[in-house]
């Protein structure tokens, strides 16, 4: 079933691009406007002559060093343009998020840009609760892991055993990570619930996911790591040509920014392709939720009790 899950999630890419496309215009569109108080900021500091060896690479000392002393307010340009961005990209997700599950969901026949915009809105405000409600809950369950794990590391960070400091991190990562994953996952089927049946509350939906998750982690678990793998290797191939092509110059600066909106793009591609897998497990871990929601699929009705039944196949 992981396979199959894997497979629809591969040609949802190519089914599904123009979805893809809104997810990396939205990114494009916050990253714009993010860019305009930075790129304020920086073109005051660049005129600066501590920032000629930037141009040969990029060096942490160097940067921490022209924001905090540097052309000014440049950790608090940089601060209130984070914070910015958080608060209008929590809406802008969930906004996605449902345009996304409805273009994958739906096959009305109408045009892709209104079912884009119906889904976003029709589900804005229950996937905006369902969001809220599981981030509450993960932070605060990560937190906890997180305390937990650094008690149960803490002997080997203590211990004279060369890498048991790397060990002790390793651990605290995964743990961390597999927790998180928990409840990102969930979000995701709850809202493949809600987007399929169109029914039930926000608190239902969210804790039938976190049952099927913590009921079946091989599958669900292991249809993210493919797409989690598929992503690093596109991120990897990223830095590669990033460090290799440098920013030295204009053109190569540039060219560099093509090259990072191809990542995101790619980045888009593959979340569009893990809904679609995702649905597709969903459907098939729990086919009993699907029958009466708002495209359940065609299922031929059963013969009444009185019909004649044709015997000859048996014979």
């Amino acid at each position: 079933m992981l396979s199959t899950s894997v497979g629809r999630g591969l040609r949802a890419i190519v089914a599904h691009a123009r979805a893809a496309a809104m997810l990396w215009l939205a990114n494009l569109a916050l990253a714009s406007v993010a860019l305009l108080p930075v790129w304020s900021w920086w073109t005051r500091t660049a005129m600066l002559p501590e920032t000629d060896p930037l141009l040969e690479r990029f060096q942490v000392g160097i940067f921490r060093d022209l924001l905090i002393d540097g052309g000014g307010l440049g950790v608090g340009i940089i601060l209130l343009t984070v914070i910015g961005l958080l608060i209008v990209a929590l809406p802008v997700s969930v906004f996605l998020a449902g345009g996304t599950l409805e273009v994958l969901v739906s096959e009305d026949g109408q045009p892709f840009f209104q079912r884009f915009l119906r889904g976003g809105s029709h589900f804005f405000w229950r996937f905006l609760r369902l969001t809220i409600v599981g981030g509450v809950v993960m932070l605060i369950t990560v937190a906890i892991v997180a305390v937990a794990a650094n008690v149960v590391v803490s002997p080997l960070n203590k211990s004279n055993w060369p890498p048991g400091a790397f060990v002790a991190l390793a651990i605290q990562a995964v743990a961390i990570g597999l927790v998180a994953m928990y409840f990102l996952l969930s979000l995701d089927y709850a809202r493949i619930q809600l987007a399929l049946s169109d029914r039930g509350g926000v608190l239902r939906a969210w804790l039938a996911a976190l049952w099927l998750v913590g009921r079946h982690p091989l599958r669900t678990y292991g249809l993210a790591f493919v797409f989690a793998v598929l992503f690093g290797l596109a991120a990897a191939g990223y830095l590669f040509v990033i460090a290799r092509i440098g920013t030295h110059t204009m053109n190569l600066i540039l060219a560099g920014i093509a090259i990072q909106q191809l990542f995101i793009l790619i980045r888009a591609c593959l979340r569009v392709g893990l809904l679609a897998g995702e649905m597709e497990l969903y459907q098939w871990l729990r086919p009993a939720t699907v029958p009466g929601g708002r495209f359940a699929p065609a299922v031929p009705p059963a013969p009444a009790a009185d019909d004649p039944i044709d015997l000859s196949l048996a014979q």
